[in-house]
């Protein structure tokens, strides 16, 4: 309902344009020529360029700056108003290649014999506001005829200093504030939008305002009367504005702030980009005044403000990386403000103006900023002004917005009184017409916000259905005050002396197990550093990254091994010093006599933790699974940890009599497992829940575990199983509308990204009143959980507190620390004592508030609207789908029926899947969605084949990619082997889509695309090209293949990146022919960019892909196999490749890519075809390409062109970006449909 599309923001220089009318009498160009060269000397960012990978480079040396001249002379006035105005608009909306120096420009317009104007075009990389006055001040000094001294520091200095900062426990708690509230955050205003795109170049205009200075000084002392600043105030007031016409009251602004931190005393004399970010959000509608929004404004800004060790840039990355598929990553509403900026005791204004004087001019515009509120003071005044990106928002909003700004800054200056009274603001009209009656979804909406519990509600209108949709998300439950005047401790559901406790000779057999354990695992940690080289002899010192470089440790274990080194220091065989670890002289080891007890479960968890010292080199290298180790061939090790030992016994048999008490004498008790897995904890509790019961609901986030409790608990019909996520946002529907009474968690909860957030989740599914019963591992320091279980993934993917030492688990205290915060009050813990040999607790909260919303109370409370269509309501946790999800691996995108195999078969494929992709797999595990890709498809493919599956094929995989329909084609010896084409994806559109290799000859990278477009999608893969001499010929062969899917057009081809030339060339072939086709290139690039002359040549080219891979600068002095190998290696360790493949196997790999690319290079230039094309371009091409434009020159013309905020790969494999990728040709097919029919 904000309007029919979303604005492209990019294609926009982040620049400045400033403009001097000067007389030669008091200004000499050469002296200004040479004082500009002394600023270049001086300042290292003006010697800065972008290498293709993103890095900023200073050069040392750069050539003579001379100032560029146009001759306006010989012109008429009315002419040379023209020129000037020409120059203006080039270089108003010139976009400078970021590669290429100088980053700059400065030139002069010579007018007459004494005039001249004076252009300087600076890009913002460069510059903040304080760096112009730097400049100002240097250049005067060198136009003096003085000497710039040499700085002690520069701009990079600053910038590793403060990147040196990451490593400090204050970034480390900012990183963890920002992670909170990222999660949280509503997006941009949703304001009306224009009703069609803006055509063409981006373009800028002003609108500018003032406030006198006697009006300006009353508002500032009611400011301060109310202890707020005026930035917070005169931000507060934007966002009222700002709400008076959003389709919603909650959204985020982005705060511009200047942050040059004292890290040297030289930093304020730097020239450079110090500029920061703040995201702060608003929850208006509420009819709040203006200076309650103000007050609660300066809170926010505050709080803010405490956490900026963090930059706002790497805020902004990182809240790209997490936005969902229905939100936008830009916050492209901006206020800046400059009040109180004071440059060596001169106002901004007064410090950029004492050099050159008043510019005649200045344009300053900012890419994916659609809407800047910049605010400053000059001579006493306030000046404010909006910076708008013009044709974006709805005709006249602008200035209707402005004006209401205006008007109410003005009335609040003269009318003091207005701070506490609601502002009367005219509202934008967000009514539709449903079957003649004008319905009005915001006064619906603030209905809703007043219902007990809700925090905010979204209404959407479903035209399809006739139906009102709406959301509702619920106030966060509130943490817990437990301090001993808080609250009266809790009644107990049972006495605690009924609770079970172990026997003593039961005590002693867990003691004597976790001590053997313990010391085996110490032991097995240090035998394997010690096997590598490492802290072998007293002296020795390594820090974490040679540790990982001798061990060839994967990345993500960089954690583990963190913790095994502070484990070492404080059994006192390491000491830490700084980044180092020495090894201390060994001391005498006295027999322990430790031998594990004779129980079963011991000598199991024994075995395991042997089979994982063994293997220690293979986990870290990734060559072995800690799953399969975990899991095996049987069931045993995950019993003999989570149920076949004592104290599980004992800790579920407490929380089922627990359960059994807090049931009472209800019979209809709903109740939630989380994480069940094998069902220990399930076993105890439904026989002491019997007859209690009306649901319990099984749930985890593997089928194979949901398949295996249908089967053991048939007898209770009141189970029911699901998939269930803890770090994933819940889906209300799938639960109770009444809540849960009971939720039990058992040893799952620490494997929370985040474990307030998630217990939060669940406090949402509980009743007011509601119990979470949790039961949880609370040893720190155990030795062997770091050699074990501490392998497998998701066990350092900390996003709280535990991010900062590593360390997966949770003590007691932090255990009620963090339930309490989640809005529990605590009833009690089972042992009593905090530190108990079982090492393990069992909890009792209960949920306080309203979390769980009571979604058919609240409709009962409304008002009746205004339209007779039906309103369904729904509890979600965001309006906004914020943080993408990770889709579990086990789960395919859709249920279809698993299809019968032999089980023998299923198995044998599955422990090779579980192999090659280091994940648990089912019957239902999707070998993509797990993490497979091109290369390990390969090799399982070849491993089939040796093991005599002659039927396997990479064509059945990308077909049946869910292991049982996979294994299904293996029994089918007439499964056809020609690979071409794949399919894709088979979605609801009937139109078949074929989409042409890149490069490297696979076509995985079109699988996001291929999803998202729901259509049926077929890839051309280069499967052996060795004997195809041209491009040309290797178009024909696809032709055939193409054919052999679709025998008659239309047709419609697909081509990313080299796959645009391939795809060109077969659409040329099948016109020929007679057939109808539609053309679509995503970011075309040029021949030239694929040449290479050798072979380190070609490896270097592939390795500037979507991730960078550093290659040694000695590359091609070394042997060509060992060439390949570090390639091979490096790209590993950059997270291209999950393990590297036989060196024969990668061999063929890279004589087919440099085949591939050796035919683009002497294919000829394409030529224009008479056909419907789309030309989707990427704005973040790598700079060192040539324009695509210079091959594909003659296509501009006919091609309906497109540029997407992206760069080059994430046309394809970005999250956000796929889906804006495939609306554009979605729409783009649409209306060309006719085109394409006869």
């Amino acid at each position: 309902m904000a309007g029919p599309y979303r604005p492209d923001y990019g294609g926009v220089a982040c620049h400045v344009l400033f403009e001097w009318d000067k007389a030669y009498a008091d200004f000499d160009l050469t002296r200004f020529e040479h004082a500009w060269n002394a600023l270049i000397t001086r300042h290292d960012m003006l010697r800065m360029v972008i290498d293709s990978d993103g890095r900023q480079r200073i050069l040392q040396d750069t050539p003579w700056y001379r100032l560029p001249r146009n001759d306006l002379r010989e012109l008429s006035p009315d002419q040379q108003q023209q020129r000037l105005q020409d120059i203006r608009e080039d270089m108003s909306y010139r976009v400078l290649p970021t590669d290429c120096w100088p980053l700059f420009e400065v030139t002069v317009s010579e007018l007459d014999a004494g005039h001249c104007r004076l252009h300087m075009n600076l890009d913002l990389l460069l510059f903040d506001v304080q760096s112009f006055k730097v400049m100002m001040d240097d250049l005067a000094t060198a136009y003096a005829g003085q000497t710039l001294k040499p700085l002690e520091l520069t701009f990079r200095d600053y910038v590793m200093a403060d990147l040196a900062q990451r490593d400090s426990l204050q970034w480390r708690q900012a990183w963890r504030y920002w992670q909170d509230t990222l999660e949280q955050l509503p997006g941009t205003p949703q304001l009306p939008l224009a009703d069609s795109p803006p055509k063409g170049q981006p373009r800028f205009r002003t609108v500018q305002g003032k406030l006198g200075a006697t009006q300006w000084d009353r508002f500032k002392a009611h400011c301060q009367r109310l202890a707020v600043t005026p930035s917070a105030a005169l931000l507060a007031l934007f966002a009222q504005t700002l709400e008076s016409v959003s389709r919603t009251p909650e959204f985020t602004l982005n705060l511009t702030y200047f942050n040059r931190r004292p890290l040297h005393p030289q930093v304020q004399q730097l020239i450079g980009d110090f500029t920061s970010v703040l995201l702060i959000d608003f929850q208006l509608g509420h009819g709040e005044s203006p200076g309650q929004v103000m007050t609660s404004t300066q809170a926010r800004l505050w709080q803010r403000l405490a956490h900026t060790a963090v930059n706002g840039v790497e805020l902004m990355r990182e809240l790209g990386r997490r936005q969902g598929q229905t939100r936008q990553p830009a916050m492209p509403v901006v206020f800046t403000s400059m009040l109180g900026m004071s440059l060596d005791g001169k106002a901004i204004d007064q410090a950029m103006t004492s050099t050159l004087g008043d510019p005649v001019h200045v344009f300053t515009q900012t890419p994916q900023v659609w809407l800047d509120h910049q605010v400053m003071e000059i001579d006493g005044e306030l000046v404010f002004s909006w910076y708008c990106m013009e044709d974006v928002l709805a005709d006249g909003l602008i200035d209707s917005l402005f004006q209401t700004y205006c008007d109410l800054l003005q009335t609040l200056a003269d009318q003091p009184q207005g701070f506490d009274s609601r502002p009367g603001l005219p509202r934008h009209d967000w009514t539709v017409n449903l079957d003649g009656e004008q319905f009005d979804p915001q006064r619906l909406e603030a209905q809703l916000r007043r219902a007990p519990g809700v925090q905010t509600a979204r209404i959407r209108v479903d035209c399809d259905s006739r139906t009102l949709l709406g959301e509702l998300v619920a106030q966060p439950p509130n943490a817990v005050d437990d301090t001993p005047c808080a609250a009266q401790p809790l009644p107990l559901p049972l006495p605690l002396s009924d609770l079970p406790q172990l026997s003593d000779a039961q005590r002693q057999e867990v003691d004597l197990t976790w001590q053997a354990l313990e010391s085996l695992a110490r032991e097995g940690i240090l035998n394997t550093l010690q096997k590598h080289g490492l802290f072998s002899e007293a002296g020795q010192r390594h820090d974490l990254a040679q540790v990982m470089t001798r061990l060839g440790a994967l990345p993500q274990f960089a954690g583990l091994l963190r913790q095994w080194l502070a484990m070492l220091c404080q059994q006192g065989h390491l000491q830490q010093d700084g980044q180092h670890y020495l090894t201390l002289p060994a001391q005498p080891v006295q027999a322990t006599g430790e031998t594990l007890p004779v129980a079963e479960w011991s000598q199991t968890l024994g075995t395991y933790l042997e089979a994982c010292i063994e293997q220690h080199a293979e986990l870290l290298r990734g060559d072995c699974s800690p799953l399969s180790l975990l899991f095996g061939n049987s069931d045993a090790v995950v019993k003999a940890l989570y149920s076949n030992n004592p104290v599980l016994h004992c800790l579920n048999s407490a929380l089922a009599q627990t359960a059994k008490a807090l049931a009472g004498t209800r019979r209809d008790l709903r109740v939630l497992e989380v994480g069940a897995g094998t069902g220990a904890t399930t076993r105890h509790l439904l026989p002491m829940l019997e007859g209690h019961l009306s649901e319990y609901r099984f749930t985890d986030v593997s089928s194979l575990f949901l398949t295996q409790a249908q089967d053991n608990f048939v007898a209770w019909p009141q189970l029911t199983c699901s998939i269930l996520d803890v770090n994933q946002p819940v889906d209300f529907r799938q639960h109770p509308a009444q809540g849960y009474d009971l939720i039990v968690a058992v040893n799952v909860m620490h494997d929370a990204a985040h474990v307030t957030r998630s217990l939060k989740r669940l406090h949402r599914l509980l009743r007011s009143g509601g119990h979470l019963l949790l039961l949880e591992a609370t040893e720190r320091d155990s030795a062997l959980q770091l050699a074990s279980i501490g392998f497998i993934e998701g066990l350092s993917n900390f996003e709280d507190e535990r991010s900062e030492d590593d360390k997966a688990m949770l003590d007691l205290p932090r255990w009620r620390t963090a339930v309490q915060a989640s809005g529990f009050s605590w009833v009690m813990n089972w042992p009593q004592e905090a530190d108990h040999s079982m090492r393990q607790h069992f909890m009792l909260a209960r949920a306080e508030g309203i979390s769980h919303l009571d979604v058919a109370a609240v409709a009962e409370q409304l008002e009746p609207h205004s339209t007779q269509w039906p309103l369904a309501l729904r509890q979600v946790e965001q309006l906004f789908t914020a943080p993408a999800a990770r889709q579990t691996p086990q789960q395919t995108s859709e249920s279809a029926p698993l299809k019968e195999v032999d089980p023998a078969l299923l198995d044998a494929v599955s422990q090779l899947w579980r192999e090659l992709l280091g994940q648990d797999i089912n019957a239902d595990s999707d070998f993509f969605l797990s993490g497979g890709d091109s290369l390990i498809a390969t090799r399982m493919i070849a491993r089939l084949n040796r093991m005599g599956h002659s039927g396997s094929s990479l064509r059945n995989l990308f077909d049946n990619p869910r292991l049982s329909d996979f294994c299904s084609t293996l029994l089918d010896q007439n499964v056809q082997t020609d690979d071409n084409p794949l399919a894709l994806a088979r979605g609801r559109n009937e139109l078949s889509l074929f989409v042409f290799h890149a490069s490297d000859g696979e076509v995985s990278a079109y699988l996001p695309l291929a999803k998202a477009l729901d259509m049926q999608v077929f890839g051309l893969q280069a499967a052996n090209t060795s004997g195809t001499d041209s491009l040309k010929a290797l178009a024909a062969r696809y032709l055939h293949a193409v054919r052999r899917q679709q025998r008659n057009g239309p047709y419609v081809l697909l081509g990313w990146s080299y796959g645009s030339f391939l795809a060109e060339e077969t659409a040329r072939l099948l016109q020929r022919q007679g057939e109808r086709v539609r053309l679509i290139l995503l970011d075309p690039v040029c021949r030239a960019d694929f040449r290479f002359d050798d072979r380190p040549g070609l490896l270097r080219l592939m390795a500037q892909g979507a991730k960078r891979i550093a290659l040694p600068d000695d590359l091609e002095a070394l042997p060509p196999a060992e060439q390949l190998s570090v390639f091979m290696s490096s790209a590993t360790q950059a997270g291209v490749l999950k393990t590297p493949p036989r060196p024969q196997q990668a061999e063929q790999w890279l004589q087919r890519i440099k085949h591939l690319m050796t035919l683009l290079t002497r294919h000829s230039q394409p030529r224009q075809l008479d056909l419907p094309c789309l030309w989707l371009s990427a704005e973040g091409r790598p700079q060192h390409w040539l324009p695509a434009e210079q091959d594909w020159q003659e296509w501009t013309a006919r091609a309906h062109r497109e540029s997407m905020p992206c760069d080059h790969w994430q046309l394809l494999l970005d999250t956000d970006q796929v889906q804006r990728t495939a609306a554009a040709i979605s729409a783009w097919l649409a209306a060309t449909n006719k085109e394409s029919h006869p």
